[in-house]
């Protein structure tokens, strides 16, 4: 992690590292008549022999199973409900060289499988990483492996052969096309080695690890998985590296759907007594749940909710590490989509020592094209680290972008559709001077303006958003003498634009001198078109010099259902000032893929809840009903009445 250019502009840029997994040759081909029909079946109650594997007679282990597939075979093992463990020091199953596909959720029947009843559990008893599938570089065999239907726990990843650094503790992958479907990962750990010298080991995915691979994965949930970088003693100038606590992946392509992710933590390790950097790093804690590191084509995310997930910097006598992404780190994609998400209550916090940054409470991305249709960004935290001189800065409570390197020419570009991004934080840390608190809501860097390398304003390297129909609502930044942007924070040469959107409830209080308590502050290019003002200290602060547009505002309250609740609710209500603003509206669906505009008044909604005027009930409709045979009565009587004609 470099050093931050200057306090106003925190810049982070990852050393990039893979230990490379050295795949060794197989067993020998040995010709087994039940692997010849592709299945094999495994038991608690079976017994390791060769050929085993047919319904009265399944095998024992998984490795075993595994190793009746010749080299370059395809084969399927299916696994009955109990808990699977292996006397290897390093993993319970190695697979290489072959397409395997591992089913769980059988009876001792083998008939239908029902991963819900018949629970099937790897167990690597904290002694070892459950799955290792490798390639050699020049393997003339596929390494493909399918996990479908069982939970991965208590594994602790093997050290990679002739180093400190460990990753993937349920999973570890090297060159190799993975699957993982109804699959859980708890409880699990990389867990780099500390060291009396030099540099502790790193750690890289708690739960799963892709280093150069391609991997789908879908319904899998990931709990409570643990990278953690092995702590600095005597003379080691800092901690160990913690990546991704529930996945790291390197070079690699993943396709994600229905994902769940509580609890990961990636943390770096401690070196108190030491100075904390070594070669521009720091011991930096990235991606509470996943860290995605020069990803490989197209990045794919939906239908992940992550909530509770942790990145921290170790602790050191001066440079404390970073902490960024509380929920996902992104460094260096040429495009990642995510779709319906929900990342709520993650942290990326700062270690002890000063000037540490926490950044992204919920996402850090940085030199990638990110896009967002449909998410909820609530009650993140991105914190500064405490230090005896200078507090760290915190920055983007929610989501922290930053362009960095001019390597890859990709630039930074947040696109984001039908997003709310409310009541994130973003804290400075304490030391004898404050650090500083920058966009609550969303911090958008480019560091390198001004004096020095630019790295910004080029054709290729730039940092831009372009945000439509977006919530920003009840953002805070607080703890420093110059909190900035409660809602929106727009570095140097950065490039912003805003449409169709509500900027709501930020209310930093001011300070003379520092604080003015602006909901947007800008060192760049700002445009906001139609859109909703509600409840702000002040709406905006430009830096001299620097540019402002605000076409067409609007003001009123938004009227959300119930903001402040124990699970906030910023869906509008039928009399908010959002509803009914924007004619020949572009963006078709909302939040919830509610049409826009809704079918009664033709009119869209700002913000990124459309209104939906509820359909008459039947218990409305017989009203109604009821209401005008009532009145056809009234009338019929009234014709019939003497004297009436």
């Amino acid at each position: 992690m470099a050093l931050a250019r200057s306090r106003t502009r925190p810049h982070h840029l990852a050393i990039l590292w893979l230990a490379v997994a050295v795949a060794a040759i197989g067993k020998p081909d040995v010709a087994h008549a039940q692997a010849a029909t592709g299945t094999i079946r495994v038991a608690p109650s079976g017994s390791d022999f060769g050929g085993c594997g047919a319904i009265a007679a399944p095998c024992r282990t998984l490795q075993f199973a595994n190793d009746q597939f010749a080299l370059g075979a395809t084969g399927t093992i299916r696994v009955a409900a109990g808990t699977y463990t292996s006397s290897d020091p390093r993993q319970v199953l190695r697979v290489t060289q072959r397409t395997i596909t591992i089913q769980g959720g059988y009876t001792t029947a083998f008939t239908a499988p029902n991963y819900a009843a018949n629970v099937v559990t790897i167990d690597g008893e904290n002694a070892r990483k459950g799955f290792l599938v490798d390639c050699p570089i020049a393997s003339p065999n596929p390494c493909q492996f399918t996990l479908v239907g069982v939970t991965v726990t208590r594994c602790n990843a093997a050290l990679d052969i002739g180093t400190l650094n460990a990753f993937g503790g349920g999973l570890d992958t090297y060159l190799a096309n993975i699957g993982l479907y109804d699959v859980a990962f708890i409880g699990n750990t990389a867990r780099g080695v500390g060291a009396n010298s030099g540099l502790p080991g790193d750690a890289g995915g708690g739960a799963v690890s892709f280093r150069q691979s391609f991997a789908t994965l879908a319904r899998v949930r990931f709990e409570n998985n643990t990278a953690q970088g092995g702590d600095g003693t005597g003379s080691a100038v800092r901690g160990g590296l913690g990546v991704g606590g529930g996945i790291f992946s390197f070079m690699s392509m993943i396709a994600m759907s229905e994902i769940t992710a509580t609890g990961n933590v990636a943390r770096a390790g401690d070196a108190p007594s030491s100075v904390g950097l070594a070669s521009g790093q720091r011991a930096d804690g990235l991606g509470g749940f996943l860290a995605l590191i020069l990803g490989s084509g197209t990045q794919t995310i939906t239908g992940l909710v992550a909530t509770n997930n942790r990145a921290e910097g170790g602790d050191a006598t001066q440079y404390g590490g970073l902490g960024l992404g509380g929920a996902i780190m992104i460094q260096i994609a040429p495009l990642v989509e995510m779709e319906s998400i929900t990342l709520e209550d993650n942290v990326a916090i700062g270690g002890g020592g000063d000037g540490s940054l926490g950044g992204g409470g919920a996402i850090i991305a940085e030199d990638v094209h990110l896009h967002i249709d449909r998410g909820t960004v609530i009650g993140n935290l991105a914190q500064g680290g405490n230090g005896t001189h200078l507090g760290g800065t915190g920055g983007g409570g929610g989501i922290y972008t930053n362009a960095v390197t001019t390597n890859y020419g990709l630039g930074t570009d947040l696109q984001a559709t039908n997003l709310i991004v409310a009541r994130n934080d973003a804290v400075a840390g304490s030391g004898a001077t404050k650090g500083y608190a920058f966009g609550g809501g969303i911090f958008v860097q480019c560091p390198g303006g001004g004096p020095g390398p630019s790295y910004c304003g080029s054709p290729t390297t730039t940092s831009t958003a372009d945000l439509a129909h977006v919530t920003l609502a009840d953002n805070t930044v607080s703890n420093a003498d110059y909190n900035q942007g409660g809602a929106l924070w727009v570095g140097i040469d950065a490039v912003v634009d805003v449409s169709n959107s509500i900027v709501s409830g930020h209310t930093t209080p001011t300070v003379p001198g520092f604080d003015r308590g602006e909901a947007v502050l800008t060192y760049g290019a700002t445009t906001f078109a139609t859109t909703l003002w509600n409840d702000n200290t002040a709406k905006v602060f430009v830096v001299p010099g620097e540019s402002f547009l605000d076409g067409d505002p609007r003001s009123g309250s938004p009227e959300f259902v119930n903001p402040f609740a124990e699970l906030p609710d910023y869906h509008i209500q039928a009399s908010s000032a959002a509803r009914d603003q924007i004619i020949d509206d572009t963006v078709l669906v909302d939040l919830d893929e509610n049409l826009r505009p809704d079918s009664v008044s033709g009119i869209s909604d700002l913000g990124a809840d459309e209104f939906v005027v509820p359909e008459p009930t039947a218990t409305l409709l017989q009203a109604a009903a009821w209401g005008i045979i009532a009145a056809l009565r009234r009338i019929s009587r009234a014709r019939l009445s003497p004297g009436r004609r």
